[in-house]
């Protein structure tokens, strides 16, 4: 039975320490491809808690109605999904911390 709590406060310590080692591993990538300097290394908490949210069809998105996905590669893409595009005023669609702690969510299409 030790085993199992031993187990389970393990698991839980790297679900816990998980957002930053994300944190850093991106980093470490996007300096592997220069593209680190695009992104700004530090943000205060008031850009985090800013979500910015369209309505239409009758429910609340992410996007605004007309937006058109970029033709991008995949590396593009996944720097989008995780910092947005300031330039079109479009935020991060995956923040780190939601990574390790957040439920599985449901969404009607």
């Amino acid at each position: 039975m030790t085993n199992i709590f031993v187990s389970s406060e393990l698991t839980l310590t790297l679900v816990q320490q998980a957002p930053a080692l994300l944190r850093e591993e991106m980093n470490s990538l996007l300096d592997e491809v220069r593209l680190h300097h695009q992104i700004p290394h530090q943000t205060t908490p008031a850009q985090n808690a800013l979500r910015s949210y369209y309505a239409w069809g009758g429910k609340f998105h992410l996007l605004p109605q007309d937006f058109d996905f970029p033709s991008v590669d995949p590396l593009g893409a996944w720097v989008m999904w995780w910092f947005g595009n300031k330039c079109r005023e479009v935020g991060e669609t995956l923040v780190a911390e939601q990574v390790a702690y957040s439920e599985p969510e449901l969404y009607d299409y």
